[in-house]
């Protein structure tokens, strides 16, 4: 098996025999799958590489991606740890209708710690842009019916349209088909929210896929046991991917839990009044979370600390 199999084999263009051969090869000897995950890695530092690149160079063309230019050069720094999150693994699925071979499909995971944000081109040209602390698992190459990924976090989806090709996004319990379009899905902790801002989805509980809803422009939630529809009122507050923290009407509580994903930060909350109110304002991430704090105390009575050795700031 030379390097350039392998490599065709990463961007998805090998054939059936090819994927075998691959398959008989890793079966072969236990050096072969060290041998690969290696050359997986290596792969994975060139695509990253030349789709940061491709991205800065569109930026040098719009005076308006200034925002989006630090989070590429944010990104950059990162390099290192995502390649500690990509791992291409193999299942094998034999066919039992057609008495076809094994196929290998390999797959790819992707953890991006808190504090960064990073924008990926799936194999099919969809783009997902994944916010801090968000882990998305799929194919290296999909196949003709279904394309499928596995989130847990939250990610913008912009699909690209296949015709007869359906797209699905797994978070949880919950499961999104869409065709070509564009939506935000937050399924962080228990939480659950899709939303929608062009085309239409269908979305549904695996507990109760009979119950599925079919969303236009809109959001979706998951509350008190079933799924509920609520009008798209404050669309801002998808606009982390810019770099810009948006909140309308938010307890002190939930501006901190971003704050802690966004800046990469534990935060202790001492202080009681802060939590009695709701808040409505917007930050630029790349201001910092010190800066952050100090527009928050502008209009309420707060101080803070911070131990830099721990990372860890505390509210009283």
């Amino acid at each position: 098996m030379t390097k350039p199999d392998l490599y065709t084999f990463f961007s998805g263009d090998s054939s059936k025999e090819e994927k075998e051969y691959l398959r008989q090869w890793l079966e072969e000897d236990s050096t072969h799958m060290e041998i690969f995950l290696k050359e997986r890695k290596l792969y994975n530092i060139t695509a990253l590489h030349f789709s940061v690149a491709s991205l800065l160079q569109g930026e040098r063309r719009s005076s308006k991606l200034f925002i989006a230019r630090n989070i590429l050069t944010s990104c950059s720094k990162i390099a290192a740890v995502l390649l500690l999150a990509f791992a291409g693994y193999y299942l094998f699925d034999k066919a039992k209708a057609t008495g076809a071979q094994e196929e290998a499909t390999a797959y790819q995971t992707i953890t991006l710690p808190f504090g960064q944000r990073v924008n990926l081109d799936l194999p099919d040209g969809s783009k997902v842009w994944l916010n801090a602390g968000t882990t998305i698992k799929y194919p290296v190459s999909f196949n003709d019916n279904v394309r499928e990924v596995i989130i847990s976090g939250e990610a913008y989806f912009e699909i690209a349209k296949k015709e007869n090709s359906l797209f699905r996004v797994i978070a949880g319990n919950h499961t999104i088909e869409v065709s070509g379009t564009k939506f935000n899905v937050n399924a962080i902790g228990s939480q659950f929210e899709t939303a929608l801002f062009e085309g239409s989805v269908k979305v549904f509980n695996s507990l109760s896929p009979e119950k599925a809803i079919k969303l236009t422009p809109n959001t979706v939630c998951y509350e008190e046991g079933s799924l509920h529809v609520k009008p798209l009122t404050y669309p801002e507050q998808y606009s982390w991917r810019e770099g810009l923290l948006c909140f309308e009407k938010k307890s002190f509580k939930q501006i901190m839990e971003v704050f802690e994903r966004s800046y990469g930060c534990r935060i202790i909350v001492k202080n009681k009044i802060a939590g009695q109110y709701l808040y409505t304002g917007k930050f630029v991430q790349t201001d910092g979370v010190d800066y952050a704090l100090k527009l928050l105390q502008k209009n309420i009575h707060l101080t803070y600390s911070r131990d830099k050795e721990t990372n860890t700031i505390v509210i009283n």
